[in-house]
């Protein structure tokens, strides 16, 4: 259950990054903390 919940809001936080950016990958990343790769890293991670 709490790995679920987790993922859920792993997947929220990219969502809401990417339209905060505009779906500028780049960005989105940047605004997380994250590397472009480790973004898309998560991003397939999550299918999005």
């Amino acid at each position: 259950k709490l790995r679920e919940f987790q993922l859920q809001q792993e997947k929220a936080l990219l969502q809401r990054s990417l339209q905060q950016a505009k779906f500028n990958q780049k960005r989105a990343a940047d605004l997380l903390g994250l590397t472009y790769h480790q973004f898309r890293a998560l991003l397939k991670k999550h299918q999005l």
